[in-house]
């Protein structure tokens, strides 16, 4: 009914924001209600894309993809990126057209929108890295796995997690004084630790390929996802 008054012959996603009037218990579970939807009906194929994109550049540390390879991939790999973004703002245009969605709920819905989009793992922030990455490897001015490797030196381009079907045990320290904890537990309780890392990741440290370095610098990939979230 939602979609036909609304000119439509199929439900779109963002119809779905409806259910927060039909899905609550209590007045006051509503408003947690709403947002904890709105937060999952903005969810893109980001951590997909991001872990596609972190495995294509394993490759290139590894030299089994060769620069022309890396720009004929990353290509590819702009064009589902681009599809993801056009899809989220045209539901973000047919929210704003809604003739059952208060306009509040509009705004709110596309603003979880964008903040998905633009989060560290977000289409739009993936397609920024693309453009370095192209940059990087039609320019040579360096080694495109030179580069990739001083970026992720600090902490950049590995995202910690991306897999939507990411496990558990991919957040949980294997090495050294948090053996066995989750990386948030030891980012809630463990501040001085926090910073010193990323103080450490920042200065070039933990730049190597032992399962300490990938660990430290996974670590501080969650944290700077974490807070762009």
């Amino acid at each position: 009914v939602v979609a036909w008054t609304c000119g439509r012959s199929q439900v779109e996603v963002c119809d779905c924001s409806l259910l927060a009037h039909v899905f609550w218990q209590s007045l006051e579970s509503r408003v947690t209600f709403q947002q904890w939807l709105q937060a999952r009906l903005a969810k893109s194929r980001g951590r997909q894309l991001a872990a596609i994109l972190s495995g294509l550049l394993d490759r290139v540390l590894s030299k089994a993809t060769a620069a022309a390879d890396l720009l004929g991939e990353l290509q590819v790999f702009q064009r589902a990126t681009e599809k993801e973004i056009v899809e989220a703002e045209r539901q973000q245009e047919l929210a704003r057209a809604h003739c059952w969605l208060p306009d509040q709920e509009t705004k709110n819905f596309c603003a979880a929108v964008d903040l998905e989009l633009d989060s560290r793992s977000g289409p739009r922030t993936l397609l920024m890295e693309v453009a370095r990455l192209s940059a990087a490897a039609e320019l040579a001015a360096e080694e495109v796995d030179v580069y990739v490797r001083k970026r992720r030196a600090v902490g950049d381009l590995e995202w910690s997690g991306s897999s939507s079907d990411a496990s558990t045990e991919e957040q949980t320290f294997k090495l050294g004084k948090h053996k066995g904890r989750l990386f948030s537990e030891v980012a809630e309780n463990d501040v001085d630790y926090c910073n010193m890392v990323e103080k450490k990741v920042a200065a070039g440290s933990f730049g190597g390929d032992s399962p300490l370095d990938r660990q430290v610098r996974a670590f501080v990939s969650y944290l700077k996802e974490s807070r762009s979230q």
